[in-house]
């Protein structure tokens, strides 16, 4: 900065994100308002952890700013969430990634609303022969 300037505005270079304040201002001592902010490489990573996803990620692979990816499931996983979504500048995803859920997580539910209906018509039953027996 040249010698009479009494403020600073910053930006960082596209695919970068500026963190910090991008105002510095010049105090009457000469010195800089705060620490000058840095430029960070928004090309945000994949998460580690990538239950059943087959297209779209690789594990620890960096995105790109503003790259889309669409996510699929491998055979035996439901996707819950959106199976479009894009990076952001600021290492976010929009929307959130996806998750692929193991189908045999979901069965448990499924086994008790089935359980639950058995033990229904069981009882309904149950009560229609006490019903009948007493009838005599």
């Amino acid at each position: 900065a040249e010698p009479n300037t009494k403020h600073l505005q910053l930006q960082s270079d596209k695919g970068y994100l500026l963190m910090g304040d991008a105002l510095l201002i010049r105090t009457l001592e000469g010195t800089w308002s705060q620490p000058a902010p840095s430029c960070k490489d928004v090309n945000g990573s994949s998460p580690e952890y990538m239950n059943g996803i087959q297209k779209g990620l690789e594990s620890g692979k960096k995105c790109q700013h503003g790259a889309i990816v669409t996510l699929e499931c491998e055979d035996g996983y439901t996707l819950e969430g959106s199976g479009q979504t894009q990076c952001l500048e600021d290492h976010r995803w929009n929307p959130h990634l996806a998750v692929c859920k193991s189908q045999s997580s979901l069965t448990p539910l499924g086994g008790l609303s089935v359980g639950c209906l058995f033990l229904l018509f069981l009882i309904a039953v149950t009560s229609y022969m006490i019903s009948k027996h007493r009838e005599r």
